[in-house]
């Protein structure tokens, strides 16, 4: 698990590389997310992360409080109660 990990790390870094010399400063940043699958814990950038609503690991599926961790990254988070979706957005960018 933890070679995915740095993997993934290794993937981000490259890819934030190529969207700043095509698109200049600043990029999208983004942190270091972990999500620790034997204690099911959440760190963004080495600090372990609280929230109302702890991680919960279903049959192998980590389950997280997207809410919290949206915001501690700086996006807002919108719920469409008519469409049962949520939707993240971070300076002019959406997630749905």
């Amino acid at each position: 698990m933890q070679e995915i990990i740095r993997d993934r790390e290794k993937a981000i870094s490259s890819i934030m590389k190529q969207r700043s010399s095509l698109y200049g400063e600043p990029a999208l940043e983004i942190k270091p997310l972990t999500v620790d699958f034997d204690e099911t814990k959440i760190m963004i950038d080495g600090e372990l992360q609280y929230y109302d609503q702890p991680p919960v690991n279903e049959a192998g599926t980590i389950l997280v409080p997207m809410r919290g961790i949206f915001e501690k990254l700086g996006a807002s988070v919108e719920w469409n109660e008519r469409e049962q979706s949520i939707t993240g957005k971070k300076a002019g960018r959406r997630s749905s």
